[in-house]
């Protein structure tokens, strides 16, 4: 599937959702999260592993909040590492939609080669229900070196006010394939 395909499936998923949104608040920007994850790497003789994730975000404004993020898969020869610390703006559509815009620091951390960089997105991130958050972004990571395109979506859903369960798939230029599952603790 095309860059391009993928996209029009995300936007339509977040169109469909957003229109949904009824007797809903809106998305949170306030929370950790922790679980498994899973790495595919396009590279010849290396299999999908599995690892582990976890971040937080923390608004500061009603339109200001801060972001983490830490990953680690372990692979036959070497250990992948991906941390992510940033600012986000947020700008509401409705009530229960927001359009988002991040700028982070951004390093993937390979052992033997280590890329910083600068990491910046825009996505739309609803609240569908009371109990369904969902969002989609794209954006762009860059390094003295290269740059590569980021698309990701990602969908939560809220057992409680405070716990979710959350599902999220990025991918680098479908080089770097990123498949999370876990719990959500809202704040």
């Amino acid at each position: 599937m095309n860059t391009f395909s993928v996209m029009r499936v995300a936007c339509a998923a977040l169109l469909a959702s957003s229109s949904l949104a009824v007797l809903a608040d809106g998305p949170s920007y306030t929370y950790a999260e922790v679980g498994p994850g899973w790495v595919d790497l396009d590279v010849s003789g290396v299999s999908t592993k599995s690892g582990y994730f976890g971040g937080f975000s923390a608004e500061f404004t009603d339109n200001i909040y801060a972001s983490a993020s830490f990953e680690e898969y372990d692979f036959d020869f070497f250990d992948l590492q991906i941390i992510k610390a940033g600012i986000g703006y947020r700008l509401p559509m409705n009530d229960r939609t927001d359009m988002n815009f991040e700028l982070a620091y951004n390093e993937l951390d390979v052992e033997v080669a280590d890329t910083d960089g600068i990491r910046g997105t825009v996505g739309v991130r609803s609240r569908s229900t009371s109990n369904f958050e969902t969002r989609a972004y794209a954006g762009y990571v860059a390094d003295s070196d290269n740059g590569s395109y980021v698309l990701g979506v990602e969908g939560n859903l809220l057992f409680t006010d405070n716990i979710g369960l959350t599902v999220q798939f990025e991918t680098y230029e479908f080089d770097i394939n990123l498949g999370r599952v876990g719990l959500r603790f809202i704040f």
